[in-house]
């Protein structure tokens, strides 16, 4: 029998219920699985994962990071969000100037303007800042005590520091 350390099964513990661990699997398991983008078992394939955890949860943490660190609330995380959406959705995905994904999602031109289909502009937008964003944070700050009420410190000099 293997004798343990009095600190590992706690330290353990942390690690598995890491907010920032949780952030990275929770994130992409709303953005993609809860809009039927990919199906679950090819969503938890070992490279989809890494790939839609560092483009879904690298993304909320930022949001939460930022958020967090300046007290910008439950606004400042929505606008963050949508900040993503857009990001993902518009410049890296650029869904919303492919008339061949407008067709695919049966949306075709209608509410095309400017070779930009707002309609889904928007939807995507809302979407992304409500289930991938600000869900997968609240969610894994409610499941995790101790990352709830966490607020910027001051440092000597008045500027926020790092918790």
């Amino acid at each position: 029998m293997m004798a343990t350390t009095g600190g590992e099964p706690g330290r353990l513990r942390r690690a598995v219920t890491s907010p920032v661990l949780l952030i990275l699997l929770i994130a992409p398991l709303f953005g993609e699985g809860l809009s039927g983008s990919s199906p679950p078992l090819e969503l938890l394939m070992p490279g989809n994962l890494a790939f839609m955890a560092a483009l879904y949860g690298c993304g909320a943490l930022v949001c939460r990071e930022v958020a967090h660190r300046f007290g910008l609330g439950f606004p400042g995380l929505v606008l963050l969000g949508v900040a993503y959406a857009i990001w993902e959705e518009a410049l890296v995905d650029r869904y919303w100037f492919l008339p061949r994904f407008w067709q695919d999602s049966g949306i075709g031109t209608y509410s095309a303007v400017w070779h930009t289909n707002v309609l889904l502009a928007v939807h995507l937008t809302v979407f992304h800042a409500a289930i991938s964003i600000c869900a997968a944070i609240l969610v894994v700050e409610w499941l995790v005590r101790r990352a709830r009420f966490r607020r910027p410190r001051r440092s000597r000099c008045g500027s926020t520091a790092p918790t």
